[in-house]
């Protein structure tokens, strides 16, 4: 199995897990079958362009976000993604001075378990 098409086929589903949408519901908008979806997600098949527009279409996000930060779609279990890689997606999309602010609470959360060890 080529390691770009697993890469890419994770992020898919995890996008699509992310806007709450089934299988299902994603053959249903993109006229795409539920064996291809679950072929494409498990990187058993190359979608084409068109394939991936019709995808972010559906989930209603950007083609470019289908290739951006793979490593945080890296399946952890059968039944979905660890906190940590949930996290660190949700970080992804903080601003700059956001991600500052974040930091400053992580030390602050990181200090008070110190004091209380």
């Amino acid at each position: 199995m080529d390691d770009f098409n697993k890469r890419l086929g994770l992020k898919i589903s995890f996008l699509r897990k992310q806007h709450n949408m089934t299988q299902e519901q994603l053959s249903e908008q993109t006229s795409l079958s539920q064996n291809f979806l679950s072929q494409l997600e498990t990187g058993r098949k190359t979608p084409s362009i068109l394939t991936l527009s019709k995808i972010s279409g559906a989930i209603n996000v950007p083609m470019s976000s289908l290739f951006e930060g793979h490593e945080i779609c890296i399946k952890t279990s059968s039944d979905g993604f660890t906190l940590d890689k949930q996290l660190l997606h949700s970080i992804s999309l903080l601003s700059k001075s956001e991600k500052k602010f974040l930091m400053n609470m992580i030390a602050g959360l990181i200090k008070k378990r110190k004091q209380k060890e």
